[in-house]
Protein backbone atom coordinates (compact mmCIF):
# COMPACT_ATOMS: atom_id res chain seq x y z
CA UNK A 1 0.00 0.00 0.00
CA UNK A 2 1.08 3.59 -0.52
CA UNK A 3 2.43 5.32 2.56
CA UNK A 4 2.50 9.13 2.36
CA UNK A 5 5.16 10.85 4.42
CA UNK A 6 4.24 12.27 7.81
CA UNK A 7 2.21 15.42 7.27
CA UNK A 8 2.09 14.93 3.52
CA UNK A 9 -1.33 13.30 3.52
CA UNK A 10 -2.91 16.25 5.26
CA UNK A 11 -1.41 18.90 2.98
CA UNK A 12 -1.10 17.05 -0.34
CA UNK A 13 -2.70 13.63 -0.07
CA UNK A 14 -6.31 14.78 0.26
CA UNK A 15 -8.37 17.43 -1.46
CA UNK A 16 -10.38 20.13 0.28
CA UNK A 17 -14.07 19.62 1.10
CA UNK A 18 -15.20 20.97 -2.29
CA UNK A 19 -12.16 19.97 -4.34
CA UNK A 20 -11.83 16.80 -6.36
CA UNK A 21 -8.44 15.16 -5.87
CA UNK A 22 -5.95 15.39 -8.71
CA UNK A 23 -4.18 12.27 -7.44
CA UNK A 24 -5.58 9.14 -5.76
CA UNK A 25 -4.07 5.86 -4.58
CA UNK A 26 -5.44 2.42 -5.50
CA UNK A 27 -3.37 -0.25 -3.78
CA UNK A 28 0.17 0.00 -5.17
CA UNK A 29 -1.07 2.21 -8.00
CA UNK A 30 -1.35 5.99 -8.07
CA UNK A 31 -3.67 7.69 -10.58
CA UNK A 32 -3.18 11.38 -11.36
CA UNK A 33 -4.86 13.75 -13.84
CA UNK A 34 -3.97 17.32 -14.73
CA UNK A 35 -6.35 20.19 -15.48
CA UNK A 36 -6.52 19.17 -19.17
CA UNK A 37 -7.46 15.60 -18.15
CA UNK A 38 -4.22 14.04 -19.35
CA UNK A 39 -3.56 11.32 -16.79
CA UNK A 40 -0.73 9.18 -15.42
CA UNK A 41 -0.61 5.83 -13.63
CA UNK A 42 2.34 5.01 -11.38
CA UNK A 43 2.69 1.33 -10.42
CA UNK A 44 5.19 0.91 -7.60
CA UNK A 45 7.30 -2.16 -6.94
CA UNK A 46 6.17 -4.46 -4.15
CA UNK A 47 8.21 -4.86 -0.97
CA UNK A 48 11.89 -4.22 -1.84
CA UNK A 49 11.34 -3.96 -5.60
CA UNK A 50 12.90 -0.65 -6.64
CA UNK A 51 10.97 -0.17 -9.84
CA UNK A 52 8.05 1.92 -11.05
CA UNK A 53 5.92 1.34 -14.14
CA UNK A 54 4.60 4.67 -15.46
CA UNK A 55 1.63 4.61 -17.85
CA UNK A 56 0.80 7.89 -19.53
CA UNK A 57 -2.86 8.18 -20.52
CA UNK A 58 -3.25 11.37 -22.58
CA UNK A 59 -6.90 12.16 -23.21
CA UNK A 60 -7.84 11.00 -26.71
CA UNK A 61 -4.37 9.62 -27.50
CA UNK A 62 -2.56 6.29 -27.28
CA UNK A 63 -1.00 5.35 -23.94
CA UNK A 64 2.75 5.48 -23.40
CA UNK A 65 4.63 3.26 -20.95
CA UNK A 66 7.96 3.76 -19.19
CA UNK A 67 9.79 1.50 -16.75
CA UNK A 68 12.00 3.18 -14.14
CA UNK A 69 14.55 1.36 -12.00
CA UNK A 70 15.51 3.60 -9.08
CA UNK A 71 18.25 3.30 -8.19
CA UNK A 72 19.60 1.14 -10.97
CA UNK A 73 20.67 -2.37 -9.84
CA UNK A 74 24.34 -3.27 -10.02
CA UNK A 75 25.51 -4.22 -12.49
CA UNK A 76 22.94 -2.31 -14.55
CA UNK A 77 20.93 -4.54 -16.90
CA UNK A 78 20.94 -4.05 -20.66
CA UNK A 79 17.21 -4.73 -20.74
CA UNK A 80 14.35 -5.84 -18.50
CA UNK A 81 11.91 -8.63 -19.23
CA UNK A 82 8.39 -8.09 -17.86
CA UNK A 83 6.31 -11.25 -17.50
CA UNK A 84 2.65 -11.44 -16.53
CA UNK A 85 2.24 -14.13 -13.86
CA UNK A 86 -1.29 -14.95 -15.01
CA UNK A 87 -0.93 -14.79 -18.79
CA UNK A 88 2.73 -15.73 -19.16
CA UNK A 89 3.25 -13.13 -21.89
CA UNK A 90 6.69 -11.47 -21.80
CA UNK A 91 7.60 -7.98 -22.97
CA UNK A 92 11.22 -6.79 -23.08
CA UNK A 93 12.38 -3.18 -22.85
CA UNK A 94 15.89 -1.79 -23.18
CA UNK A 95 16.96 0.50 -20.33
CA UNK A 96 19.60 3.19 -20.08
CA UNK A 97 20.78 5.76 -17.51
CA UNK A 98 18.24 8.52 -16.82
CA UNK A 99 19.94 11.77 -15.86
CA UNK A 100 21.67 12.45 -12.56
CA UNK A 101 19.17 10.59 -10.38
CA UNK A 102 20.98 7.24 -10.75
CA UNK A 103 17.91 5.61 -12.27
CA UNK A 104 17.63 3.45 -15.38
CA UNK A 105 14.81 4.21 -17.80
CA UNK A 106 13.17 2.23 -20.58
CA UNK A 107 10.49 3.59 -22.92
CA UNK A 108 8.31 0.95 -24.58
CA UNK A 109 7.54 1.12 -28.28
CA UNK A 110 3.97 1.05 -29.56
CA UNK A 111 4.06 -2.70 -30.23
CA UNK A 112 5.38 -3.48 -26.75
CA UNK A 113 2.72 -1.26 -25.18
CA UNK A 114 -0.01 -3.08 -27.11
CA UNK A 115 1.35 -6.44 -25.90
CA UNK A 116 1.75 -5.31 -22.27
CA UNK A 117 -1.64 -3.68 -21.62
CA UNK A 118 -3.66 -6.95 -21.75
CA UNK A 119 -1.13 -8.50 -19.37
CA UNK A 120 -1.66 -5.66 -16.92
CA UNK A 121 -5.45 -5.83 -17.17
CA UNK A 122 -5.36 -9.57 -16.40
CA UNK A 123 -4.17 -8.70 -12.88
CA UNK A 124 -1.98 -10.72 -10.58
CA UNK A 125 1.69 -9.75 -10.62
CA UNK A 126 4.18 -8.42 -13.13
CA UNK A 127 7.53 -10.17 -12.77
CA UNK A 128 10.66 -8.14 -13.57
CA UNK A 129 13.79 -9.91 -14.77
CA UNK A 130 17.11 -8.23 -15.56
CA UNK A 131 18.76 -9.38 -18.78
CA UNK A 132 22.51 -8.92 -18.76
CA UNK A 133 25.16 -9.57 -21.41
CA UNK A 134 25.67 -13.26 -22.08
CA UNK A 135 22.01 -14.11 -21.60
CA UNK A 136 22.17 -14.12 -17.81
CA UNK A 137 18.95 -13.23 -15.99
CA UNK A 138 18.28 -12.06 -12.45
CA UNK A 139 15.05 -11.26 -10.65
CA UNK A 140 14.37 -7.58 -9.96
CA UNK A 141 11.17 -8.22 -8.03
CA UNK A 142 7.50 -7.75 -8.82
CA UNK A 143 4.86 -5.07 -9.34
CA UNK A 144 1.46 -6.02 -7.93
CA UNK A 145 -1.40 -5.31 -10.34
CA UNK A 146 -4.18 -5.22 -7.74
CA UNK A 147 -5.72 -1.75 -7.82
CA UNK A 148 -4.83 -1.07 -11.45
CA UNK A 149 -8.35 -1.82 -12.74
CA UNK A 150 -9.91 0.57 -10.22
CA UNK A 151 -7.32 3.22 -11.10
CA UNK A 152 -8.15 2.85 -14.80
CA UNK A 153 -11.86 3.19 -14.05
CA UNK A 154 -11.17 6.38 -12.09
CA UNK A 155 -9.19 7.82 -15.00
CA UNK A 156 -11.82 6.75 -17.55
CA UNK A 157 -14.51 8.56 -15.56
CA UNK A 158 -12.40 11.72 -15.46
CA UNK A 159 -11.55 11.64 -19.15
CA UNK A 160 -15.18 11.35 -20.22
CA UNK A 161 -15.64 14.94 -19.10
CA UNK A 162 -14.92 18.04 -21.16
CA UNK A 163 -11.50 19.40 -20.16
CA UNK A 164 -10.97 23.02 -19.32
CA UNK A 165 -9.06 25.21 -21.73
CA UNK A 166 -5.42 25.61 -20.77
CA UNK A 167 -4.85 28.98 -19.10
CA UNK A 168 -2.75 31.36 -21.17
CA UNK A 169 0.34 32.85 -19.51
CA UNK A 170 2.03 35.66 -21.42
CA UNK A 171 5.67 36.18 -20.56
CA UNK A 172 6.98 39.73 -20.78
CA UNK A 173 10.19 40.74 -22.57
CA UNK A 174 13.26 41.63 -20.59
CA UNK A 175 13.91 45.33 -20.30
CA UNK A 176 17.14 47.32 -19.87
CA UNK A 177 16.37 48.01 -16.20
CA UNK A 178 19.32 48.08 -13.76
CA UNK A 179 19.11 45.64 -10.89
CA UNK A 180 18.53 47.17 -7.45
CA UNK A 181 21.06 46.87 -4.65
CA UNK A 182 20.01 43.76 -2.69
CA UNK A 183 21.93 44.92 0.40
CA UNK A 184 19.64 47.87 1.01
CA UNK A 185 16.04 46.85 1.54
CA UNK A 186 13.69 49.84 1.18
CA UNK A 187 11.88 51.02 4.30
CA UNK A 188 8.57 49.92 2.83
CA UNK A 189 9.85 46.35 2.55
CA UNK A 190 11.45 46.16 6.00
CA UNK A 191 8.25 47.59 7.51
CA UNK A 192 6.27 44.49 6.57
CA UNK A 193 5.68 42.29 9.60
CA UNK A 194 6.37 39.15 7.56
CA UNK A 195 9.74 40.53 6.41
CA UNK A 196 10.70 41.47 9.95
CA UNK A 197 9.81 37.96 11.14
CA UNK A 198 11.92 36.37 8.39
CA UNK A 199 14.92 38.58 9.18
CA UNK A 200 14.72 37.58 12.83
CA UNK A 201 14.58 33.93 11.73
CA UNK A 202 17.85 34.29 9.80
CA UNK A 203 19.55 36.86 12.00
CA UNK A 204 22.35 34.45 12.95
CA UNK A 205 23.27 33.62 9.35
CA UNK A 206 25.00 36.58 7.65
CA UNK A 207 25.19 34.61 4.39
CA UNK A 208 21.42 34.76 3.97
CA UNK A 209 21.21 38.12 2.25
CA UNK A 210 18.16 39.24 0.33
CA UNK A 211 18.14 39.22 -3.48
CA UNK A 212 16.42 41.69 -5.77
CA UNK A 213 15.34 41.99 -9.40
CA UNK A 214 13.86 44.89 -11.34
CA UNK A 215 10.78 43.45 -13.05
CA UNK A 216 10.02 46.82 -14.71
CA UNK A 217 11.02 50.45 -14.38
CA UNK A 218 8.90 50.70 -11.21
CA UNK A 219 8.37 47.17 -9.84
CA UNK A 220 11.05 45.35 -7.83
CA UNK A 221 10.96 41.74 -6.67
CA UNK A 222 12.65 40.98 -3.34
CA UNK A 223 13.53 37.46 -2.19
CA UNK A 224 14.07 37.44 1.56
CA UNK A 225 15.45 34.29 3.28
CA UNK A 226 12.96 33.06 5.86
CA UNK A 227 14.44 30.14 7.75
CA UNK A 228 15.99 26.83 6.82
CA UNK A 229 16.26 23.28 8.11
CA UNK A 230 18.42 20.28 7.38
CA UNK A 231 17.11 19.92 3.83
CA UNK A 232 14.86 22.88 3.02
CA UNK A 233 14.97 26.65 2.98
CA UNK A 234 12.07 29.08 2.86
CA UNK A 235 11.96 32.40 1.00
CA UNK A 236 9.54 35.28 1.27
CA UNK A 237 8.92 37.11 -2.03
CA UNK A 238 7.83 40.74 -1.87
CA UNK A 239 6.73 43.03 -4.70
CA UNK A 240 7.42 46.76 -4.31
CA UNK A 241 5.93 49.25 -6.77
CA UNK A 242 7.46 52.72 -6.61
CA UNK A 243 4.74 54.18 -8.84
CA UNK A 244 1.90 53.29 -6.49
CA UNK A 245 3.81 52.87 -3.24
CA UNK A 246 2.31 49.42 -2.78
CA UNK A 247 4.48 46.84 -1.04
CA UNK A 248 3.09 43.35 -0.41
CA UNK A 249 4.01 39.67 -0.48
CA UNK A 250 3.80 38.21 -3.98
CA UNK A 251 0.79 36.02 -4.66
CA UNK A 252 1.47 32.41 -5.64
CA UNK A 253 -1.39 30.10 -6.61
CA UNK A 254 -0.95 26.70 -4.97
CA UNK A 255 -1.16 23.59 -7.19
CA UNK A 256 -4.26 21.36 -6.99
CA UNK A 257 -4.44 19.22 -3.84
CA UNK A 258 -1.77 21.33 -2.13
CA UNK A 259 -2.73 23.57 0.76
CA UNK A 260 -1.88 27.26 0.53
CA UNK A 261 1.12 28.32 2.59
CA UNK A 262 1.93 31.71 4.12
CA UNK A 263 1.52 34.57 1.60
CA UNK A 264 4.59 35.05 -0.57
CA UNK A 265 6.50 32.09 0.88
CA UNK A 266 7.99 29.33 -1.28
CA UNK A 267 10.19 26.39 -0.30
CA UNK A 268 13.55 25.77 -2.01
CA UNK A 269 12.87 28.51 -4.54
CA UNK A 270 15.24 29.26 -7.42
CA UNK A 271 14.76 32.55 -9.25
CA UNK A 272 15.87 33.16 -12.83
CA UNK A 273 18.45 35.79 -13.71
CA UNK A 274 15.82 38.34 -14.73
CA UNK A 275 13.46 37.56 -11.83
CA UNK A 276 10.66 36.58 -14.21
CA UNK A 277 10.77 32.80 -13.56
CA UNK A 278 10.63 31.04 -10.19
CA UNK A 279 10.87 27.31 -9.53
CA UNK A 280 10.06 25.89 -6.10
CA UNK A 281 10.04 22.38 -4.70
CA UNK A 282 8.46 21.44 -1.38
CA UNK A 283 9.52 17.88 -0.52
CA UNK A 284 7.44 15.68 1.73
CA UNK A 285 10.53 14.24 3.42
CA UNK A 286 14.29 14.58 3.45
CA UNK A 287 14.88 12.11 0.61
CA UNK A 288 13.00 14.43 -1.73
CA UNK A 289 11.04 11.63 -3.41
CA UNK A 290 7.59 13.14 -2.81
CA UNK A 291 6.03 16.56 -2.51
CA UNK A 292 5.24 19.20 -5.12
CA UNK A 293 7.28 20.97 -7.79
CA UNK A 294 5.95 24.20 -9.26
CA UNK A 295 7.04 26.80 -11.79
CA UNK A 296 5.81 30.40 -11.92
CA UNK A 297 6.21 33.13 -14.54
CA UNK A 298 5.82 36.92 -14.27
CA UNK A 299 3.24 38.24 -16.75
CA UNK A 300 3.73 41.93 -16.07
CA UNK A 301 1.14 42.06 -13.30
CA UNK A 302 1.64 38.98 -11.14
CA UNK A 303 3.30 35.58 -10.98
CA UNK A 304 1.27 32.92 -12.74
CA UNK A 305 1.48 29.17 -12.16
CA UNK A 306 2.87 27.56 -15.34
CA UNK A 307 3.26 23.90 -14.37
CA UNK A 308 2.91 21.85 -11.20
CA UNK A 309 3.88 18.28 -10.37
CA UNK A 310 2.63 16.37 -7.34
CA UNK A 311 3.73 13.09 -5.78
CA UNK A 312 1.74 12.01 -2.70
CA UNK A 313 3.55 8.65 -2.31
CA UNK A 314 7.16 8.60 -1.14
CA UNK A 315 8.47 5.73 -3.26
CA UNK A 316 11.83 6.85 -4.62
CA UNK A 317 10.86 8.90 -7.69
CA UNK A 318 12.86 12.01 -8.58
CA UNK A 319 10.84 15.24 -9.04
CA UNK A 320 11.15 15.20 -12.82
CA UNK A 321 9.21 11.93 -12.81
CA UNK A 322 6.35 13.18 -10.60
CA UNK A 323 3.03 13.39 -12.48
CA UNK A 324 1.70 16.69 -13.73
CA UNK A 325 -1.38 18.07 -11.98
CA UNK A 326 -1.45 21.50 -13.64
CA UNK A 327 -0.18 23.09 -16.82
CA UNK A 328 -0.81 26.28 -18.74
CA UNK A 329 -0.03 27.54 -22.22
CA UNK A 330 3.03 29.76 -21.96
CA UNK A 331 3.71 32.23 -24.76
CA UNK A 332 7.04 34.03 -24.87
CA UNK A 333 7.14 37.08 -27.16
CA UNK A 334 10.39 38.20 -28.79
CA UNK A 335 12.79 39.45 -26.16
CA UNK A 336 11.41 37.25 -23.38
CA UNK A 337 13.70 34.68 -21.84
CA UNK A 338 12.82 31.05 -22.51
CA UNK A 339 11.31 29.18 -19.54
Amino acid sequence: MLCPADGLAASRGTAGPHEEPASRAFGDWLATCDNALDCTLDGFGADDTQATLIIGRPRGAAPVVTLLLQPAPLPPPASVRMVGARRGVAVTVRVQPAGASGAERGDLGAGAVAALLPVLRAGGRLLLQAERPGGRQASLGVIRLAGLAAALDWIDARQRRVPEALPLVMAVPDGPVPAPDPHHLPAGVTALASVAACRREDADDPANDASAWALSSTVTLWQVPCGSGNFDRASLFVLADRATGRVAPAGFTAPPQVGAGPPGVLINAETGEDGHAITAIAPGRGLGDCGDLRRYRWDGQRFRLVTARLMIACRGLAPEDWPLVYRSRLETPPGAAAP
